[in-house]
């Protein structure tokens, strides 16, 4: 199982707020409020009851 960090994030010279996921082990993923956005509506789609990934990969 993997821990994931999920936050938001902004320097004191940032403009943007960021939405920061991070696995704990150096790897970390940095999206834009609109990035987020777009990734949450883009995976509602492909894992969402119509979507090409919708099954847990097991066939039957």
């Amino acid at each position: 199982m993997t821990t994931l960090e999920i936050g938001a994030l902004r320097r004191a010279d940032d403009s943007d707020t960021w939405i920061v996921i991070e696995t704990g082990i150096g790897v970390s993923l940095a999206l834009t409020r609109e990035g987020a956005r777009a990734l949450q509506r883009r995976m509602g789609e492909e894992i969402g009851p119509d979507g090409p990934l919708a099954r847990d990969g097991v066939d039957g």
